[in-house]
């Protein structure tokens, strides 16, 4: 029902803030009837609230590129292109935080 309300454009994607999981992919396939692989993958980044996490920003960020991971062997060609963008701009996000927290050891700050 919200795609097909052209008035709640700007909230269309917004089901699909967050981690996927088998939940989000079904959204997904919905979604892939009138938005790219490439909209969909970017909108996981788009949060909604803030949620709080323990832990590393690289580990944070390392559990996005293995929740992206696991959408390459869905039957779905579309959902396995949304995995393969996801999961560059989770490593992206990973190798960024890896380096923060290396610079972070060295001087401490």
């Amino acid at each position: 029902r919200l795609l097909a309300n052209d008035t709640l454009v700007p909230y269309h994607l917004v089901p699909l803030s967050g981690m996927p999981d088998d939940s989000w992919v079904s959204r997904a396939l919905v979604a892939l009837g009138r938005y790219a692989p490439e909209e969909i993958a970017q909108a996981a980044y788009q949060p909604v609230e803030i949620v709080g996490f323990s832990g590393s920003m690289s580990g944070h960020w390392h559990e996005w590129v293995q929740a992206f991971d696991r959408l390459a062997s869905h039957p779905d060609e579309r959902v396995r292109e949304i995995g393969r963008i996801g999961r560059e701009l989770a490593q992206r996000r990973y190798q960024s935080a890896l380096a923060d927290e290396r610079r972070d050891a060295i001087y401490g700050w």
